[in-house]
């Protein structure tokens, strides 16, 4: 999850990097049509506000798999 973080994040430190590619994986999420999800961890281990719903959970594998 790091190295996505890296790769796909903005900034010069690590945490910065990663507070971007959360943004940026809210910002997609949003794009996508997921209403009912947020991202505030990058590898799935949050501090209890990640959160979604099997319908956009559906979409975004749905959209995953059109773009594989």
């Amino acid at each position: 999850a790091y190295a996505l973080a890296d790769k796909f994040g903005t900034g010069k430190t690590r945490a910065a990097r990663v507070k971007s590619f959360i943004g940026k994986m809210n910002a997609t999420a949003k794009s996508l049509g997921l209403k009912n999800t947020h991202f505030d961890s990058f590898d799935g281990i949050g501090n209890g506000k990640n959160y979604s719903t099997p319908r956009d959970l559906t979409k975004l594998a749905s959209n995953a798999m059109k773009n594989s």
